[in-house]
């Protein structure tokens, strides 16, 4: 799931293992420079607030205001990041976004979802879908800040790759919509598996 996507992805490719059945891309994101692009027509759907504080941050460098907090925590996350917001939710995103897993997240990506100017700003890996020769899923939010539409794009650009779209759900599948997450994923792994 979601940086998960690369390491899957590095290690198939790098590695070439033999003993790998199939992989599961979910909420993917398998080329940095597109996933920007995504952001930034994402960011033109957020409060008016929202989209200057993040102007004002790109344009200054200073990521750290309470507006460019603000347009994160209140209009991003809950439209893209996860839809059902709850005190466990709360307290799970809490954790990854800070502490140690905070600096570690600013390290490989940045300040925020939206913008990227750690080590993997880079990444991208899309030129090598099409060497895959395994059972692959993409699976989806439909409100995933790892856009669906790219998802597809990069399904068929993947030998026999199938899509998934869970509806209703954004980037966190598996807290927004677990039973039609689970399904979806239990529905694949039972196919290619028999």
């Amino acid at each position: 799931h979601s940086w998960g996507s690369m390491l899957a992805m590095e290690w198939l490719v790098t590695k070439r293992p033999s003993n790998v059945r199939s992989v599961i891309f979910a909420g993917e994101c398998l080329s940095v420079p597109r996933y920007i692009e995504d952001a930034n027509a994402l960011i033109k759907t957020l409060t008016p607030e929202s989209q200057a504080a993040i102007a004002e941050a790109e344009r200054t460098g200073n990521y750290n205001t309470p507006g460019y907090q603000a347009a994160f925590v209140r209009d991003w996350a809950p439209r893209y990041l996860t839809r059902t917001a709850t005190p466990a939710n709360n307290d799970f995103l809490r954790r990854a976004f800070a502490g140690n897993g905070g600096a570690i997240y600013a390290q490989m990506w940045g300040p925020s979802e939206f913008k990227c100017t750690g080590v993997l700003k880079s990444f991208d890996r899309t030129k090598d879908l099409s060497s895959l020769r395994l059972p692959v899923l993409f699976h989806s939010g439909e409100f995933d800040e790892c856009r669906p539409e790219t998802a597809k794009e990069h399904a068929a650009m993947t030998p026999g790759a199938e899509f998934t779209l869970i509806t209703g759900a954004a980037h966190l599948t598996m807290l927004d919509a677990p039973t039609a997450s689970n399904d979806a994923v239990r529905k694949f792994l039972a196919r290619v598996e028999t």
